[in-house]
């Protein structure tokens, strides 16, 4: 018996080693994937001189490649910070309404079909409320489900965001008017690796990976991640999070 606990945790320790050396490879490699998309999009935009049509749509295909690649680097860092715990937290007072106008440019910003992006509203956003969490989690939480919203969501159809509270948290809501998830198919969303099969979407690709790190993110910020959907209607994605109110009055 004993000696089964020592192969196990052997095992364990090996693959905690192989954990660690594997982020420590895709954070350096991110780095690199980072340059090569700057000077792609610097050639793109012809900023270091001019390109003739077909240079310009190599460029193009370049610069959206090496942003998709930059996304999956981006994932498996955080992959990484949810299996090691690493990372230790810094929770702060942030304003909502900051953030998610905030998160929505940015993930307009990296979305590739961006001659065909929704209208974001955040009107029904107040000014008025905080939340207390860790800021890089909650950026990534957010910029995950509005890029979701914006790929999913039907053509000229609004995508809003809105935020109520209690005493105790705040429930941010984002709202889109997509083709939405089959009902048989809700449970799954937030599992690893696990992405909703459209026949009509399948040059969406993905690694099925965003929402279940999103979820983890929440976790640890003391949150909550759900959704409600009707397939071809849409989905509401609901984020829960501690009232910085409440937090101040302890």
């Amino acid at each position: 018996m004993d000696a089964t606990k020592s192969d196990t945790s052997s095992v364990t320790h090996q693959l905690d080693q192989f954990n660690e050396s594997f982020a420590s490879i895709i954070r350096e490699t991110r780095q690199y994937s980072t340059v090569i998309f700057g000077l792609s999009e610097l050639l793109y935009r012809e900023l270091a001189g001019p390109l003739n049509d077909d240079q310009k749509e190599i460029m193009k295909d370049l610069r959206e490649r090496t942003e998709m690649l930059n996304h999956y680097m981006n994932q498996a860092v955080q992959l990484c910070e949810v299996d090691l715990q690493q990372r230790s937290l810094e929770k702060q007072t942030l304003n909502v309404l900051e953030l998610v106008q905030r998160t929505a440019q940015y993930a307009r910003n990296r979305n590739k079909y961006r001659s065909e992006l929704p209208f974001i509203d955040t009107s029904d956003v107040s000014p008025e409320l905080s939340i207390v969490a860790d800021e890089d989690d909650i950026t990534v939480i957010l910029v995950q489900i509005i890029d979701n919203a914006i790929r999913y969501n039907h053509q000229h159809h609004p995508i809003t965001i809105k935020a109520v509270c209690t005493p105790k948290i705040v429930e941010i809501y984002v709202v889109d008017k997509g083709i939405g998830i089959p009902l048989n198919e809700q449970d799954r969303v937030f599992q690893r690796h696990t992405r909703v099969s459209r026949y009509d979407h399948q040059y969406l690709s993905g690694a099925g990976l965003g929402l279940y790190i999103a979820r983890e993110f929440v976790k640890r910020n003391n949150g909550e991640l759900s959704l409600t959907s009707d397939k071809d209607t849409g989905t509401i994605i609901k984020i829960t999070l501690p009232n910085a109110a409440e937090e101040s009055d302890k």
